[in-house]
């Protein structure tokens, strides 16, 4: 993998040592990291940013994503709602109870899901009739603020291959 001139690479891992050197006249701090990402293609000078990792996204994620929402909203014509919807149901999480089991949501058959800003549900495709009324079945998701990180992460990332689709044609 050969890294673009100012591509960004983000990866997650943990400081496992340092060592203070001297090396050509100066101190230098060496650190050695542990990372799950393939390093191959890096460059050898490169500008390293460290920032401590927390479970809960960050305000750059949650402006990244609202813009790619946004931008998919405005092509194919959207209320961002249904857009944000839509992609919780591709990328997002299943709500689970303290049991582990999915949270279920049943509504009536004219409930729009894809359009309600607070309530966010992937159907299941059962439904049931009870006193001549339809009801379909829903799972509960979990909304994206109480994402972690690397959820919201795959959120993003799914919402920017769905926009370069729509893009592409």
């Amino acid at each position: 993998m050969q890294m673009p001139r100012g591509r960004e690479v983000a990866m997650y891992g943990r400081l496992v040592n340092t060592v203070e050197d001297f090396v050509d006249m100066r101190f230098v701090t060496l650190l050695t990291f542990e990372v799950t990402d393939n390093v191959k293609g890096l460059p050898e000078h490169c500008e390293l940013t460290i920032t401590e990792w927390s479970p809960d996204r960050n305000v750059s994620q949650n402006s990244k994503y609202w813009t790619i929402v946004g931008e998919i909203a405005r092509l194919t014509q959207q209320p961002k709602s249904a857009v944000h919807n839509h992609l919780l149901n591709e990328y997002g999480e299943i709500a689970k109870d303290e049991n582990g089991e999915p949270i279920t949501v049943v509504m009536r058959e004219s409930y729009n899901y894809l359009t309600d800003p607070d309530l966010h549900l992937m159907p299941t495709g059962k439904s049931f009739e009870q006193n001549g009324t339809m009801y379909d079945i829903y799972v509960k998701l979990v909304d994206s603020k109480n994402l972690t990180k690397k959820q919201f992460s795959r959120l993003i990332d799914g919402a920017s291959e769905t926009l370069e689709e729509i893009k592409n044609g």
